[in-house]
């Protein structure tokens, strides 16, 4: 999360959750906030600017709102899916160089433990839109590397569906169509290949590895051939820190790509209960849980539209929003 992101998207968070589960201000809040290796430094600026914005108060599509923030902290990504590993092997953990690598759609990420201590944090631009950028240039057909359906396509199509991309085609006639098809499905398996070696090159350089764990929602996207490597490397691999994800939990279906926000929320709290003395007897996550039921995207928007924050469509555009 770049800085000038962050402020708004936080802020927005606070929001939501206070509309949608109805709660009174101003609150008193904790934040947690997992960011990238060459974002760390900027956590403490963030957290100061966040706490005095929100303790004045930031306008919302309902009013005002205010918030007292407790505690503000920043932790590496990977952090929350190593602690739980931690938990897992118990005292093996600290005899092992054990190294996590995280793929996003940003960047990459890469933290080492060895014996128990935090090594090593590195980042790069080998996300998944690096893949996307990538494709656009050696299809060379006119591509946006700013098209949203890219990344969900390309993966589609990495799945063996070999129809995917024809969508993306900006060919007028079904001979073009065909053609570009054509082209994509050749250009996609040899790219892929090279990101892999790359994420694989920049890996071997970083660390000697006991055990490694693979996260992120592109890693899904190389899960073969990153299996293939690192057994043939003798190095026992950990999909997601063996984290299982609750299922009433997953309410937006993003299975795996929660695993490390789950588990720094977990380690979060527990960190609360021994700071407090507080002695937990019931499961973080009960068996009866239930979500707050979703909240329409039509009903935001007309929030919105109410309170001037999005421009009402005019009559003569409104047919194009059905």
């Amino acid at each position: 999360m770049k800085f000038h992101y962050g402020l708004p998207k936080i802020a927005g968070l606070f929001w939501l959750a206070t509309w949608q589960l109805g709660l009174n201000q101003p609150m008193e809040a904790f934040a947690q906030l997992l960011l990238p290796g060459g974002e760390i430094a900027d956590g403490k600026d963030l957290g100061n600017t966040l706490s005095r914005k929100l303790n004045k108060g930031v306008k919302t599509p309902n009013g005002q709102l205010k918030v007292k923030l407790l505690n503000f902290s920043t932790s590496p990504e990977g952090s929350g899916i190593m602690s739980y590993r931690r938990r897992a092997l118990g005292s093996e953990f600290d005899k092992k160089s054990i190294g996590l690598l995280m793929l996003g759609y940003r960047n990459a990420s890469f933290l080492l433990s060895s014996k128990g201590n935090l090594a090593k944090f590195e980042t790069t631009d080998l996300g998944m839109s690096w893949l996307v950028h990538q494709f656009v240039e050696r299809t060379a057909v006119g591509l946006s590397k700013d098209d949203l359906r890219l990344a969900h396509l390309l993966v589609q199509a990495q799945n063996g569906n070999q129809n995917a991309l024809r969508s993306i085609s900006r060919k007028a006639t079904p001979t073009g169509v065909e053609s570009d098809l054509k082209l994509f499905n050749s250009v996609l398996p040899p790219l892929v290949d090279d990101y892999c070696r790359a994420i694989i090159r920049w890996v071997k350089n970083l660390a000697v590895l006991d055990e490694v764990l693979i996260c992120g929602g592109t890693a899904d996207l190389i899960r073969a051939p990153l299996t293939q490597y690192f057994e043939s490397a003798g190095i026992p691999i950990v999909w997601n820190g063996g984290v299982q994800i609750p299922k009433g939990l997953d309410t937006q279906g993003l299975e795996n790509r929660i695993a490390d926000v789950w588990t720094a929320h977990i380690n979060y709290i527990k960190m609360l209960d021994e700071h407090f003395g507080y002695e937990r007897k019931q499961k973080l996550f009960p068996d009866n849980y239930q979500a707050p039921p979703k909240t329409s995207v039509a009903s935001i928007k007309e929030l919105f539209h109410q309170n001037g924050f999005l421009r009402q469509p005019s009559p003569r555009n409104s047919k194009n929003l059905n």
